[in-house]
């Protein structure tokens, strides 16, 4: 492994450690949409771009974006992932993403590397369903695909709406109340994300890295079911990536 990968491997370390720290909830973490633990983990990342000359910015949904400077208009493969979290969770769902993409830009900058496209990366502020009801907030306002019933919905731990923390984001309120999408589509060549697996198989099989190549959509019901009574047995489990043969 050479100096500068040593390098980024505890810039990655430091990075997690200290965001761990600053929202750290006693048990997990918690950072909430729109809320406290996610602005001071944008902070922290604008300002470890700054010191390694990686431009940040944010887009018209209040998304932190991160790309090398003279990047242009040229469309652009993008990586990253949510920066948001459920409450006292794992640290790394998400900010895993948005942190290796940093590194990369960080890598490419110091090693003077050009690609054939744009390289950017993307920190969506909004995508865990626990805060408003309504999963994938900051990707949804993004593509003009938010609803007035979507805008609507408060948050459970401030009691503020959608709508009133897009705008205190300063998001463009005008396009995504009108269902437009609030940037240019044809700045999007392309995205990959990198996430944590949530399950057990590749701990099981070895595998240090695999590549997704199917994911199964989720169907929520989220009226609750007055006094019926639901018996559970077996073990708790995410449900997305777990197979259905273990499942006890």
């Amino acid at each position: 492994m050479s100096t500068l990968q040593n390098e980024l491997r505890a810039q990655a370390v430091k990075l997690f450690d200290d965001i761990k720290t600053l929202t750290f909830d006693g048990v997990g973490v918690t950072r909430e949409s729109y809320g406290a633990g996610v602005d001071v983990t944008v902070k922290h990342l604008v300002d470890f771009a700054a010191l390694h000359g990686i431009e940040t910015s944010f887009d018209g949904a209040a998304n932190l974006v991160f790309s090398l400077p003279g990047s242009g208009d040229t469309p652009a493969l993008w990586s990253g992932s949510h920066l948001d979290s459920l409450p006292q969770s794992g640290n790394y769902d998400g900010l895993a993403g948005v942190i290796a993409g940093v590194l990369c830009l960080v890598r490419l900058k110091r090693e003077g590397r050009v690609l054939s496209r744009p390289f950017k990366v993307i920190g969506f502020v909004g995508e865990e369903s626990v805060w408003f009801g309504k999963g994938y907030t900051g990707s949804s306002a993004m593509w003009g695909k938010l609803k007035p019933e979507d805008l609507a919905l408060a948050s459970r731990n401030s009691g503020r709406t959608l709508g009133q923390c897009l705008q205190e984001a300063g998001a463009d309120m005008a396009r995504i109340s009108a269902g437009q999408p609030v940037v240019d589509l044809r700045d999007f060549a392309g995205y990959i994300e990198l996430h944590i697996e949530q399950g057990p198989v590749m701990v099981q099989r070895g595998w240090p890295t695999a590549v997704v190549s199917g994911i199964r959509g989720s169907r929520r019901h989220p009226k609750v079911l007055g006094s019926v009574a639901i018996g559970r047995c077996g073990e708790n489990s995410l449900d997305g990536p777990t197979h259905y043969c273990p499942v006890k």
